[in-house]
């Protein structure tokens, strides 16, 4: 779209710095996974919310501000992509996460969450008391974890946790089918510049026109 003469720049982000990089005029543009909530658009805090319940949520082996971060609204183009958390991991610990099981021979789940991800609040949520979670500030830093032993249980977006991650792991791993929440997955601006917001949208409106219509690039260059 903008040709290979250097005018794009592409800036690695994590989850918990994507919005603060947009904010801040690092970036335009934030094409990672970034779900369309109401509390983005208006006002991007990512204040976790502790479920009453819960008293062992316990965030070990990092060192994290969980305040606010952008404390701005943001624009999102029409959604692209649906998406969802879901579990994956040890098969034993999985099945307990998913049945949310308080039996002995469920005591020990550990699960790893990515940190600045909407899916962090939904698993304080759903966990039992006895339950450990373990935020990860970047995904390699998610992988990581689990394969240390840092935790059993993997809770995150169904893609980031797919087949080609169980293939670097020699242990048990399985993938839960239940989809937990479901996320409206879409491209980010800044709320100050409605005609670049208003750019992005429509490339991503014709983008997804043109699949429902099944037209590619082969096509066109053969007309």
């Amino acid at each position: 779209m903008f040709g290979e003469d250097g005018r794009v720049r592409f800036v690695a982000s994590d989850h918990a710095d994507r919005f603060t990089n947009l904010q801040s005029r690092n970036v335009d543009l934030v094409a990672a996974v970034a779900t369309y909530t109401m509390e983005r658009d208006v006002y991007e805090v990512g204040t976790l919310h502790f479920a009453a319940s819960v008293k062992a949520a316990v965030f070990s082996h990092l060192s994290l501000t969980l305040q606010s971060t952008a404390k701005a609204g943001f624009t999102f183009s029409v959604p692209y992509l649906y998406s969802g958390l879901s579990l994956a991991g040890e098969p034993h610990f999985v099945a307990c996460a998913e049945q949310r099981s308080t039996a002995v021979y469920c005591t020990g789940i550990r699960i790893c969450v990515q940190y600045g991800t909407p899916y962090v609040n939904a698993v304080i949520n759903m966990v039992t008391d006895s339950s450990v979670i373990v935020l990860a500030p970047t995904i390699v830093d998610f992988y990581n974890n689990f394969v240390r032993g840092l935790c059993n249980v993997l809770a995150g977006d169904q893609f980031d946790l797919s087949e080609s991650f169980a293939q670097r792991y020699f242990g048990n791993y399985s993938i839960s089918n239940t989809l937990y929440t479901q996320e409206p997955i879409s491209l980010v601006t800044r709320d100050d510049d409605s005609d670049w917001s208003d750019y992005v949208n429509w490339v991503m409106l014709a983008l997804l026109s043109a699949e429902q219509q099944s037209v590619t690039q082969a096509k066109l260059q053969k007309q």
